[in-house]
């Protein structure tokens, strides 16, 4: 056909496409300008956009950009809505950088598009083209929010807002998105520091402080651990004092930690309560509130002098002497010579007419040198040279009272057992200590200062277990003292002439009171002068015997037998003894504590010494006799022993002994 009429319009659009459609674009070309020149005007609008987006696509193909532009221009002005010739034609606009037009057929591809996820991203192109490439933030704002109208919640078009907005310093706008991420993110922690970055916002641009401190606590609302936020919101009620709002937002953050139990909470719990007792105490001036904010403090930081010292000035506002009086006792338990806490006490026994507590307080002052005239007079006013008379003997509920707290009462029970075997298996006889039974036994029942001081405290420990009263054997020609002279029949002591020689009627009892305490069945194996590792064994021979597969037996040696058989010769005497050797030392392992020997010994010590310093009445006296004493036992030094001598005089043990023993004060 096109042989017999090359000129014919409709022979030359058929040939045309079958060309073009085999890839002969070159002769298709051809074909397609003929029509264009000649036949354009005769052609239907369809068959005029196929030319001319026919001739765009083959110049395309030939690397003829800029003739490719101007046939699919031409194709875009017959027919807008064809989306192959929008899409060329963006393509060439992106490869030269012609954004403007770029946009404009941009805004065309989104109008001829039904689908809305790709309307989305047509607008999308639009804002990033506009924020990127051209720098006209505004534009891309506005291309955005067309965006987000499609898909209201999505957060890459927010995030895409939110920069441009801060960058614009257009805050309100800013924070309008942030609200909106808020309400659609789902992971907390980016919640919260969208709720931060609004406080942020709010504060330091807006300068709104009431809408900052309600987004800053938004943040702590979903997350805990945004800390900086309420160290915002610290910062700005301080600075603006808002101290009502201040405490509420305390007691908010605290019912939040409420709700978690870690060490950081726990810390983080202290440092709150500490704050809002400040913020009641120099801010509010509730007192009240403040004592109770910082009480909580303490019940978390119980070793903070710190935070005592504040209570005890607290309740000293409010004249409350029980508070007063239980601080301090908390400040010296934290620094056991912080003489204005022992001035405190004693001032506030006073005033609560508690005098015989007020009177060790003073008699503790004047120990340490510390006494003012007022002390010490009280304290002279009731001191006596002789010891108390007690009024009746130490029951063993009484008795709790005098064991020193880290006196481990498991291991002492376990040693009291094991005395009855190991007491015997070890002691001496008068004749190895050249003591003759009749020659050298004092008379207990005599009128000697010495027996009859020793009868009378022996008394005293008769319904704990000092039964029979040891017998007492004299060296006349040694000074040595007081101790356990280590023989089983009769358990005995041997003292030195030094002990009836001019001696203070109160030392005496000390060292009297002191040596029968250890005398006690279970302390009695610590006062025989046996090496700690011996003792040790001892406790590692119960163990043996308790649980053998811990496996101790073979360390024991060849002791081990005749051990064995003193055992079984003791259960004979006793009924069920080595049962209650076991029970014991199996509730000792199943504490999982160490038996440690010395640190055991050492506590007794301090029992014994707080027994002497009862018996004696007079903490002066009892320091002498700890200070000058040769034959000491533990491994605590003398300051140690006083230190601890001191802390009893004044602890609420020894004054409900004193009262329960008749001798306070009234």
């Amino acid at each position: 056909a096109y042989e017999q009429n090359p000129n014919d319009r409709d022979t030359l659009l058929g040939l045309a496409r079958q060309l073009f459609e085999q890839g002969d674009t070159e002769q298709a070309y051809k074909l397609f300008q003929t029509l264009h020149m000649n036949h354009l005007n005769t052609l239907t609008t369809e068959q005029q956009h196929e030319v001319l987006y026919a001739s765009g696509v083959i110049k395309q193909r030939s690397g003829d950009r800029r003739r490719a532009i101007q046939f699919f221009e031409l194709a875009y002005k017959v027919f807008p809505q064809h989306k192959e010739t929008l899409n060329a034609l963006l393509e060439n606009c992106e490869s030269s950088e012609s954004w403007d037009r770029y946009i404009e057929l941009m805004y065309s591809l989104v109008q001829a598009e039904s689908e809305p996820a790709l309307q989305l991203a047509h607008l999308t192109k639009v804002g990033d083209i506009y924020n990127k490439n051209l720098r006209q933030p505004q534009q891309a704002v506005t291309a955005y929010l067309r965006a987000l109208e499609l898909e209201p919640h999505n957060i890459a078009l927010l995030r895409k807002l939110l920069d441009l907005y801060t960058r614009m310093k257009q805050w309100i706008e800013a924070v309008e998105i942030l609200k909106r991420l808020i309400e659609n993110e789902q992971d907390p922690g980016r919640k919260a520091k969208f709720a931060y970055t609004i406080g942020v916002i709010y504060r330091d641009e807006i300068r709104d402080m009431n809408e900052a401190v309600e987004f800053f606590e938004l943040a702590l609302d979903i997350d805990l651990s945004m800390l900086k936020a309420f160290e915002a919101v610290d910062r700005i009620l301080t600075e603006g004092k808002a101290w009502k709002r201040l405490e509420r937002s305390y007691r908010h953050m605290l019912h939040r930690i409420s709700q978690e139990e870690t060490e950081e909470t726990k810390a983080l719990s202290i440092l709150l309560w500490r704050n809002l007792g400040e913020i009641y105490r120099t801010r509010l001036g509730h007192v009240q509130s403040a004592v109770q904010a910082f009480e909580m403090a303490a019940a978390l930081q119980p070793g903070s002098e710190e935070i005592h010292l504040i209570l005890a000035q607290l309740h000293e506002k409010q004249e409350n002497t029980v508070g007063i009086i239980a601080q301090h006792r908390e400040l010296i338990k934290h620094n056991p010579f912080r003489i204005e806490s022992y001035r405190a006490l004693f001032k506030a026994y006073a005033q609560a007419r508690e005098f015989d507590k007020a009177w060790c307080m003073a008699s503790a002052l004047t120990f340490l040198q510390s006494a003012k005239e007022t002390e010490q007079r009280f304290y002279e006013q009731y001191a006596s040279a002789t010891p108390p008379t007690l009024r009746s003997a130490i029951s063993p509920e009484m008795f709790r009272h005098i064991y020193h707290p880290e006196q481990d009462l498991y291991i002492s029970a376990i040693m009291r057992q094991l005395s009855v075997v190991f007491g015997p298996a070890y002691a001496r006889t008068l004749r190895d200590l050249n003591i003759n039974r009749r020659k050298d036994a004092i008379d207990l029942d005599s009128s000697l200062a010495y027996a009859t001081k020793y009868r009378t405290t022996a008394q005293l420990l008769a319904p704990v277990g000092l039964v029979p009263i040891p017998q007492v054997f004299m060296r006349r020609d040694q000074a040595i003292g007081m101790r356990n002279a280590n023989t089983h029949d009769p358990r005995a002591f041997i003292v030195g002439a030094d002990i009836l020689q001019g001696r203070d009627e109160r030392d005496l009892v000390f060292i009297i009171a002191k040596q029968l305490c250890w005398m006690l069945p279970e302390h009695y194996l610590g006062s025989c002068g046996h090496p700690t590792e011996y003792l040790k064994t001892f406790f590692m021979f119960a163990m043996d015997i308790t649980d053998p597969e811990l496996g101790i037996g073979p360390s024991l040696g060849p002791n081990r037998d005749s051990w064995i058989a003193a055992m079984n010769d003791a259960d004979q005497q006793v009924s069920g003894y080595i049962l209650q050797v076991q029970k014991l030392t199996r509730r000792f392992l199943n504490t999982g504590r160490n038996p440690n020997l010395s640190y055991w010994l050492t506590q007794v010590d301090h029992t014994t010494t707080r027994f002497g310093l009862l018996a004696c009445g007079d903490l002066h006296r009892a320091a002498s006799c700890i200070k000058n004493d040769t034959n000491p036992v533990g491994k605590a030094t003398v300051k140690e022993k006083i230190r601890e001598l001191v802390l009893f005089s004044i602890s609420e043990e020894y004054f409900e002994l004193r009262r329960q023993l008749g001798i306070a004060i009234a």
